[in-house]
C-alpha cells in the first residue's frame, strides 16, 4: 500500500477512481494535506463500495461551489489557529478557484487505514468549526502539520521532508505529475 491521499477535480459526482490518475491534481504521502480541511467538512464524508471488492471505502466529496462557499470561514479559523498561514491560504484559494471540474473529491482511505481511531476524521473535520483538544489531536494525527509548526503555532518554511515535501506541499499537496 502506498499510503497516499489524492485530490481530484472532475465533472462527475461519483467517488474518486484511484486508477483515473489524470484527474488527480494533488497528492500527499502518509498524510492528508492540512488545507484540504478548509474545503471539506463533516457533511462531505462519503462511504462507498470498493470496485475491487475490498469493502467500504471513505472519501470526501463536494461541489467546487460548496467548497468555495465554506472556504472563507474555515480558512479564517485555520489562520487563527496557525499563525503565518495567510500566504498559503491565499494560494490555496486561488488554486481551488482555478480547478477545471465542478466536483472535488479527496481519496483518503489509505491514510485512514493507518489510523487506530475510527472517529479521527470526523474530529479533524470539526477543528475548523469548533476547535477543541480532541479535534486538534485528530487533525495533527491525520496531517503533517506538526512537522512545520514552531512552539507558538506559527507555520515555518522548512526543508523538504524525507519524502521530498516542502511546507507548501505539506499544507496543499504535491502537484500530480
Amino acid at each position: 500500500m502506498a499510503n497516499y491521499s489524492s485530490l481530484y477535480s472532475s465533472n462527475s459526482d461519483s467517488p474518486p477512481d484511484p486508477f483515473d490518475e489524470e484527474k488527480a491534481v494533488l497528492e500527499s504521502r502518509y498524510a492528508i494535506p492540512a488545507l484540504w480541511f478548509t474545503i471539506f467538512d463533516e457533511s462531505t464524508v462519503h462511504t462507498y463500495e470498493d470496485p475491487d471488492d475490498e469493502g467500504l471505502l471513505t472519501c470526501l466529496m463536494t461541489t467546487k461551489d460548496a467548497a468555495l462557499s465554506r472556504l472563507p470561514a474555515r480558512q479564517k479559523m485555520f489562520g487563527q489557529l496557525f499563525q503565518d498561514s495567510e500566504p498559503y491560504c491565499e494560494e490555496w484559494e486561488s488554486l481551488i478557484q482555478g480547478l477545471p471540474g465542478q466536483h472535488l473529491k479527496a481519496d483518503i482511505y489509505e491514510i485512514l487505514e493507518m489510523s487506530d481511531d475510527a472517529s479521527e476524521l470526523s474530529s479533524a473535520l470539526a477543528l475548523l468549526k469548533e476547535p477543541g483538544p480532541d479535534s486538534i489531536k485528530a487533525f495533527f494525527a491525520l496531517t503533517s502539520l506538526p512537522e512545520v509548526l514552531d512552539a507558538q503555532g506559527r507555520i515555518l518554511e522548512t526543508p523538504p521532508s524525507e519524502a521530498g515535501y516542502t511546507t507548501r506541499e505539506r499544507l496543499m499537496g504535491k502537484p500530480r505529475s
